[in-house]
C-alpha cells in the first residue's frame, strides 16, 4: 500500500517526532500489542500533511485485521494478546476492564469494574490461553478461588480459555461466585459484540500490519530532496527492524511471511522484551512477559534465569529459587544460574543450600568475584549468628576464617568493589584487629570517597582507639554526606568526642 497525498516536504521537528514513534512502535510490535500499534500508525500520519489520513488508516486496519479475531486464530494468540482480547470485550459489554501487572496478581490477570444497579460491581477475570485439547482442571480453578477470597471487594470471578474445564473443575465451581467461560462460550460472545470474524488467508495480523506500517515509512522517507531531514529515514527504519522477531519481518522482495509464528519465535521476543523492562527496572513487567514465555518454551533455560533474576529484585525469593532450579536442571553448567540460586537460598535463610549452589557456580567459573562476595556475606552471616548463640565466644571461629578468604579472592579479582572492604574492616573489627579494620575502611573510602557508610565505620574503628581527633575528622566529613548520622553518633560518643 502507499500513502498517499502527501502534500509537503517534512520539517525537521516532524522528522524527528517521526523517527520517535518508529521506535516506539518496534517495541509495542515486540510486545504484541495490536491496540498500541494502531495508535502509534494514527500518531505517525498525524505528523505529516495527508490528504485522507483516515483512508490510510483503513488501509492499515484491514491490513492488520483488527477488526476482529478469525476463528482459527485463538490458538495462535499468545497469552498477552489474548489478556488484551478479553479485555476489549468486557469494554464492548460495558466494563471497565484493566489488565493486572504480574506481582501480587494470584492469577488474576484482568480486574473489571460495572457501573450499574444490582449487577455492578468488581469482577476479577483469569484468562487462560490453552490448546484445545489441554484443559483446565480443578487446580486452576481452586487456586482462582483463592484469588478471589483474598480481593475481598471482588464480587464475582470469571475463568475463562480457549479449551474447555475438565469434569472436576466444573463440579468445584458449582455454587461458588465464578462462572466458568469455555471456548464454545467465548467464541459466542465474540461473535455477539463483532469480535470474531471468518479465517482470514495469508499472513499473521501483526506481519500484515508490519508491511503496511513500512509502506508508510518508505513514502515517507522519499519525501524531499537527498539532503533533506529524513535523508537517514530508511537505514534508521532498517535498523530499527532488526528488533522485531523473525516471523514478523519482510521476506525478501517484500513479501511477508505467511507462517504463524512458532511458540520458540513468540518466546524469544517476550525474553528480549523482558529483559529491556529489567535494564528500565521494570520488572513486575517484565515476570509477566517471562512467565508466559515460560508457558511457551518450559526447556528453555535463560527465560528461566531471567524469570529468577526479575524474581530476585521484586523480592520475591520463593519464586526465584524455583525459576532457578528449574534453569539449573536444564543448564547445570550455568555459573550465573547457580549464583543467583545462591543469592535467592541466602535471602530466605537456607545458608547451606546457599552455601552448595555458590560452590558450583565457583567450580564453573572460579574466578568471577561476585560469587566469591556472596560466599564471604553468607559466611559472615554464619559467623554473626555463632557470636550471638555463643555470646561472643565464636569471634575466632572458621566462619569468619571462610569469610574472611572469600572477600580477600574477591578483592584480587576485583579490587574496587567498596562492600567487600567494608566486610573485610567489619571481621577485623569484630576480632579486635582494629589496625586492620582502619586500613581497609580507608581502601574502601579511597575507591569512592562520598561512601557514608565507609565514614561511619571507619569513625567506630577510631572510637575503639580512642582516637579523638581522627574521630571529630570524620563527623565533619560526615555533616556533609549524611547529617542524621551525625546525629546520632554525637548523641552516642558525646563523652569520647568532648574530651
Amino acid at each position: 500500500m502507499k500513502a498517499a497525498g502527501v502534500t509537503r516536504q517534512i520539517t525537521q521537528e516532524a522528522a524527528a517526532k517521526i523517527t520517535q514513534i518508529m521506535d516506539q512502535y518496534v517495541n509495542r510490535l515486540i510486545n504484541a500489542d495490536l491496540t498500541g500499534v494502531l495508535e502509534l500508525s494514527r500518531n505517525l500520519v498525524a505528523s505529516v500533511s495527508l490528504n485522507s489520513p483516515t483512508a490510510v488508516m483503513q488501509e492499515l486496519a484491514k491490513e492488520a485485521g483488527i477488526a476482529g479475531v478469525p476463528i482459527d486464530s485463538l490458538d495462535t494468540l499468545s497469552g498477552v494478546e489474548f489478556e488484551r482480547l478479553v479485555s476489549q470485550l468486557l469494554e464492548r459489554m460495558g466494563f471497565r476492564a484493566e489488565m493486572t501487572k504480574a506481582s501480587g496478581d494470584g492469577g488474576v490477570d484482568v480486574v473489571a469494574n460495572l457501573d450499574q444497579p444490582f449487577s455492578g460491581g468488581r469482577y476479577l477475570v483469569q484468562c487462560k490461553r490453552y490448546a484445545p485439547d489441554s484443559t483446565v482442571g480443578a487446580a486452576t480453578v481452586r487456586e482462582f478461588y483463592g484469588a478471589l477470597n483474598a480481593d475481598r471487594r471482588a464480587i464475582k470471578g470469571i475463568l475463562i480459555t480457549t479449551s474447555a474445564f475438565t469434569a472436576q473443575a466444573t463440579e468445584f465451581a458449582e455454587g461458588l461466585p465464578i462462572e466458568l467461560i469455555a471456548r464454545d462460550k467465548l467464541q459466542e460472545l465474540l461473535g455477539r459484540h463483532g469480535l470474531l470474524q471468518a479465517s482470514i488467508p495469508g499472513a499473521h495480523a501483526l506481519a500484515r500490519l508490519h508491511s503496511a506500517y513500512g509502506s508508510i515509512v518508505e513514502t515517507l522517507a522519499n519525501l524531499g530532496p537527498a539532503n533533506s531531514s529524513l535523508a537517514e529515514l530508511r537505514s534508521a527504519w532498517d535498523s530499527m527492524v532488526q528488533k522485531v522477531p523473525d516471523f514478523l519481518r519482510p521476506a525478501p522482495g517484500g513479501a511477508v511471511s505467511r507462517e504463524r509464528p512458532q511458540p520458540s519465535d513468540r518466546a524469544k521476543a517476550l525474553l528480549d522484551s523482558a529483559m529491556k523492562l529489567r535494564n528500565q527496572k521494570r520488572d513486575s513487567e517484565a515476570i509477566k512477559l517471562l512467565r508466559e514465555a515460560a508457558q511457551l518454551q518450559p526447556d528453555d533455560p535463560d527465560v528461566w534465569l531471567w524469570l529468577g533474576i526479575c524474581y530476585h529484585f521484586a523480592g520475591l525469593h520463593d519464586d526465584q529459587i524455583e525459576a532457578l532450579r528449574n534453569t539449573v536442571r536444564l543448564k547445570p553448567d550455568s555459573q550465573h544460574a547457580w549464583y543467583w540460586l545462591g543469592e535467592g537460598l541466602h535471602k530466605v535463610g537456607d545458608l547451606d543450600a546457599a552455601v552448595d549452589a555458590l560452590g558450583k557456580a565457583n567450580t564453573i567459573s572460579p574466578d568471577d568475584a561476585y560469587t566469591w562476595l556472596e560466599l564471604g556475606n553468607i559466611h559472615y552471616d554464619r559467623a554473626c549468628k555463632s557470636v550471638f548463640a555463643t555470646g561472643g565466644r565464636a569471634l575466632q571461629g572458621s566462619n569468619f576464617d571462610a569469610a574472611l578468604i572469600a572477600y580477600q579472592n574477591a578483592t584480587k579479582l576485583k579490587p574496587d568493589i567498596v562492600l567487600t572492604w567494608q566486610r573485610i574492616g567489619s571481621i577485623h573489627s569484630d576480632r579486635g584487629q582494629t589496625g586492620e579494620a582502619v586500613s581497609a575502611y580507608k581502601e574502601a573510602l579511597r575507591i569512592d570517597p562520598d561512601n557514608a557508610n565507609s565514614w561511619e565505620l571507619l569513625f567506630y574503628a577510631y572510637s575503639k582507639l580512642d582516637d579523638r581527633p581522627r574521630m571529630r575528622q570524620v563527623i565533619s566529613r560526615l555533616m556533609e554526606l549524611a547529617p542524621s548520622t551525625v546525629q546520632k553518633l554525637q548523641r552516642d560518643f558525646r563523652r569520647q568526642l568532648a574530651g
